[in-house]
């Protein structure tokens, strides 16, 4: 029974050992030019992950995505949505109400804005 759990063990130490070692490959060669495009979009992924999952956003950043939508929708679309959007609450609130079943919602939004909206919102709001 010892032999078994001294095997596991080791065994368990091991994969540990070598899950470190690549950490810490990663860590010290993050700035080779081989490497750095690839460690970019991992931090940024795993930045953006996390701000999700913790609630934590900046409205600015979403408001500056929103306003980035201009070009593609019609004007009055983007007052409404310049309106309608102006906290982290008011587009908690919109994505639940329109982003869930755009086909059944009614609004002054074409399904196209609200698709693009919902997907500037998506990038934006935690999930829950």
């Amino acid at each position: 029974m010892a032999a078994n759990l001294r095997r596991l063990i080791v065994s368990h130490m091991k994969k540990f050992l070598f899950i470190i070692i690549v950490i810490l490959l990663a860590v010290e060669f993050r700035d080779h030019p081989a490497i750095k495009p690839y460690m970019d979009k991992i931090v940024g992924l795993i930045k953006t992950e996390a701000k999700r999952n913790a609630g934590v956003s900046e409205l600015p950043a979403l408001i500056k995505d929103l306003e980035s939508l201009e070009n593609s929708i019609a004007l009055h679309e983007m007052e409404f949505i310049k309106q309608d959007l102006t906290s982290f609450k008011k587009a908690q609130s919109f994505f639940n109400k329109y982003c869930h079943d755009i086909e059944l919602s009614h609004t002054a939004l074409t399904s196209y804005a609200i698709k693009k909206t919902c997907g500037v919102l998506e990038q934006h709001l935690p999930t829950t």
